[in-house]
């Protein structure tokens, strides 16, 4: 090693701790001059300009390109070695000094976003495949990894209009089809989707993505056989597929197929016993069948493997209310509020259990935080917030509320019933009569109303 590559060994060590200072103070001019060597002066602007030190550091870079008019090409090589051997910060910083000797190379600032997408920097990722193709580094693969970076932003429009300047330069990428069929099932587009995923299929008809994802499509659109049919042929190519069964078992759901869905669920957790959401969703299942017990099992498993799984806590909360077991019903609904505090539904049947338990303010309390959000549920809100102010014998608040209850729906018999009772305990007895008449002309079995209209006569 001749004594110029010890100098150059020392440096790189001291460039590397980020001791500039001392790089400047051993690279003094003399030594420099004595040595003639492009990298050493390269090294003296690299640390001037990494303390700011911008007129110097353009000196030693004019002095250190007149010797080596290629030190940049040489620099984004060695960058490219450092990614190659997963030294993604060497690479980095070995980019960063090429573009330091030649700030419109085009390459180098593809190779920068390319590390910086692979870290999952995507902004950065992006501001550097621009600047590439800014500067005529127009590969079809900066347009590639910019509509990833974009893609993965959730910038999905953006997205599309990179795959399609990829599509238009390799019209038989398969990857890129797929890929922009994502974005469009993103954006809800589909049909584009589906068009694409058929063409990625129709170029890899192996590709097993292809399939699920076309799947899902046809989930969204309420297809749940066809979504079937996608989901098992990507069973069929990989007979341990997890999101397929998994997908599949929602889809069997959907169709009311329990037993379908229930052995997908259990394929899904033999390939993966620590899939949270798997045994939340075969907990659905059980739950809508009416096995309430087997479904609280479930979701118990779904928490103690994901104790932030609220869709969980917010499911057993409604199998703990349908068994009587208020107390952990209000728990649970507890902790999903306290995790999404604007979360309606919550609110209702925590309410619900407070009702059950005769807690009528708690209740009543509840119903409010539903009626002072969006909510689909704002009517069983008024006629649950009528039942508690009725038991309160806050009558003509409990008539407010069924009425309010009936303004959204005017078909529900039980609420009419309802309020002929708040009537006849405000000693309204043809008002009373008048609601229980309603209730009988909906429904004539409803014997109840009989029953309380016997009481007015």
């Amino acid at each position: 090693m001749t004594g110029t590559d010890k100098i150059i060994q020392k440096i790189k060590l001291l460039l590397d701790e980020l001791k500039y200072t001392e790089v400047i103070d051993i690279l003094t001019d003399k030594m420099l001059d004595k040595n003639k060597n492009a990298e050493l002066y390269f090294s003296r602007a690299w640390a001037h300009y990494r303390l700011n030190e911008n007129s110097l550091a353009d000196l030693y870079l004019k002095k250190a390109t007149s010797l080596d008019a290629f030190l940049f090409e040489k620099l984004n090589d060695s960058g490219i070695e450092f990614y190659k051997k997963g030294e993604n910060d060497k690479a980095i910083e070995e980019y960063e000094k090429s573009l330091f000797c030649k700030n419109d190379f085009g390459i180098a600032f593809y190779n920068l976003g390319l590390v910086l997408y692979h870290k999952g920097e995507y902004n950065d990722a992006i501001n550097n495949f621009c600047k590439a193709l800014e500067n005529n580094y127009t590969d079809a693969n900066t347009y590639f990894y910019r509509g990833i970076s974009y893609h993965n932003n959730g910038d999905y429009k953006e997205a599309i209009d990179d795959y399609i300047e990829v599509i238009k330069m390799e019209p038989d990428n398969f990857q890129v089809y797929h890929n922009r069929g994502l974005a469009y099932y993103s954006l809800g587009k589909n049909e584009n989707a589906l068009n694409d995923l058929n063409k990625t299929i129709q170029l890899n008809p192996q590709y097993i993505e292809a399939y699920l994802y076309r799947g899902h499509v046809y989930f969204r659109k309420e297809k749940y056989n066809l979504a079937i049919a996608e989901y098992t042929k990507c069973t069929d190519l990989n007979e341990n597929y997890l999101h397929a069964f998994y997908n599949r078992g929602l889809a069997w759901n959907k169709l009311n197929d329990i037993n379908k869905a229930i052995a997908d669920f259990d394929k899904t957790l033999l390939i993966n016993p620590e899939f949270s959401n798997a045994f939340h969703s075969r907990g659905l299942v059980w739950y809508n069948s009416g096995d309430y017990n087997k479904a609280i099992e479930d979701y118990d498993k779904a928490i103690a493997i994901d104790q932030d799984n609220t869709d969980a806590y917010f499911n057993r909360a409604l199998a703990f209310y349908y068994i009587g077991e208020y107390d952990k019903a209000i728990a649970d609904n507890d902790k999903v509020i306290l995790t999404q505090p604007d979360n309606a539904d919550a609110y209702l049947n925590r309410g619900l259990a407070w009702n059950y338990k005769a807690k009528y303010d708690k209740a009543i309390a509840d119903y409010n935080e539903v009626l002072s959000r969006k909510s689909d549920y704002k009517g069983l809100a008024y006629i649950n917030r009528g039942i508690a102010y009725y038991y309160k014998g806050q009558y003509n608040e409990a008539i407010e509320d069924y009425t309010s209850a009936l303004e959204i729906n005017d078909k529900t018999e039980i609420v009419y019933n309802n309020r002929g009772l708040a009537w006849f305990n405000k000693g309204f007895y043809n008002e009373a009569i008048e609601d229980y008449n309603t209730a009988i002309q909906m429904n004539p079995d409803y014997l109840a109303a009989y029953s309380n209209r016997a009481m007015v006569w």
